[in-house]
């Protein structure tokens, strides 16, 4: 997350997209998917950041209530992204 969020404030967005790519697979929590969904939005990747905002949400649906209690703050993130999107 580190080095995806270093090349984001660089200004190395491709690299930073190809990152966060990756770790809105294998990062735990929503965060990695978020900043992945918020990167394409900025990028103007509206419709791509748009399934991976309905993948989270898609995916805590599923998921036990302590998840979504501890994943709140990313959740909500998505829930406002579809809602502009």
């Amino acid at each position: 997350m580190l080095r995806a969020k270093a090349l984001e404030g660089a200004g190395r967005l491709e690299e930073a997209l190809a990152e966060y790519k990756l770790l809105a697979d294998i990062f735990p929590g929503e965060e990695g998917r978020w900043r992945y969904a918020d990167l394409l939005s900025r990028m103007s990747r509206a419709a791509e950041a748009r399934e991976v905002m309905e993948r989270m949400l898609r995916n805590a649906a599923r998921m036990p209530e302590h998840y979504r209690e501890t994943q709140a703050e990313w959740l909500k993130l998505a829930r406002q992204g579809m809602e502009v999107k």
